[in-house]
């Protein structure tokens, strides 16, 4: 999916945090794994106090909104498109630090935050090295 339309779409669906001083930051992809977005992570900053808020956006109905997609069981795991043919896998706390570690050329996932494993399907990692 075009980056600069799912861009647009953000911005769009983030002008009334935008009027109290939040602006995106970072847009992270949850893909199939096929590398199909099934959804996105906005992370937003307040541009005075650096607050941060995280804020989901899917499509529904073809239309982009802001909130998680409906899942049949539990949510998916961050950069499931990397996981499958990986020998070690990195698990770690945020998107940001999976991404940057990507770009190392390691293998990262994460399941957003500290306290949503318990949330997310892990069933990808099994039989996987993961270090934490």
């Amino acid at each position: 999916m075009n980056k600069q339309l799912i861009k647009d779409k953000a911005k769009l669906l983030t002008q009334h945090l935008e009027s109290k001083g939040y602006r995106i930051s970072q847009i992270h992809p949850y893909n199939d794994t096929n590398g199909n977005p099934i959804y996105w992570r906005l992370r937003l900053k307040h541009k005075d106090t650096d607050e941060k808020m995280i804020r989901p956006m899917s499509i529904k109905d073809g239309q982009f909104v802001l909130e998680e997609p409906v899942f049949i069981s539990k949510k998916p795991i961050y950069k499931l498109n990397l996981l499958q043919d990986a020998e070690l896998i990195f698990w770690v706390e945020g998107e940001a630090v999976a991404d940057a570690l990507c770009k190392l050329g390691l293998v990262a996932t994460t399941s957003g935050s500290a306290t949503s494993q318990s949330s997310s399907d892990l069933e990808p990692l099994r039989g996987k090295v993961v270090r934490i």
